[in-house]
């Protein structure tokens, strides 16, 4: 959060640009997971859907070098909105699957525990990162690490794939 006032104050936005931005971003996250929900339990395929909504991840951070007005950013807001409704209910499905059943309060304690962290950890880094090395490092980052769980998870599938052979 701190990241995003001085990032849409350099666009010439204010606070009702980045109440927007998460506004959008978070309508559409929840619209679209309900949809992506329907559709991923009647097809499957969670792992290919899985790798399929980093990627689209990947790209839509892409776009954060290219935002220059609020519409810009609004626009990346939608491509990660639908990339994150995409990804989450295959991933939850894939967790579920793997976790020990007699311990899944404990699992899904340990996610939602790691998921906070790791927000908490992600804004202490980019604010440094910015501050030190300015937006398009971190934007760098972004696309690195969502371009290196792309590749985990495309390596994990085919791990599994060439195990269940």
């Amino acid at each position: 959060m701190p990241v995003w006032a001085e990032f849409v104050h350099k666009i010439h936005g204010d606070i009702r640009t980045a109440g927007n931005a998460i506004c959008i971003f978070s309508i559409i996250l929840g619209f679209f997971t309900w949809i992506a929900g329907k559709i991923e339990n009647q097809i499957g395929h969670e792992e290919f859907i899985l790798a399929l909504s980093q990627a689209l991840f990947a790209i839509s951070y892409l776009g954060y070098f290219w935002v220059k007005s609020p519409v810009d950013l609004y626009l990346v807001q939608i491509a990660l909105g639908i990339s994150g409704a995409i990804q989450v209910p295959a991933l939850y499905a894939l967790y579920e699957r793997y976790i020990p059943k007699s311990q899944s309060t404990f699992y899904w304690g340990m996610w939602a525990g790691t998921y906070n962290i790791a927000i908490g950890v992600g804004a202490l880094i980019s604010a440094y990162t910015v501050h030190h090395f300015g937006f398009n490092t971190m934007f760098g980052l972004l696309f690195s690490v969502s371009l290196l769980c792309f590749l985990v998870i495309l390596g994990t599938m085919l791990k599994i794939r060439y195990t269940a052979d």
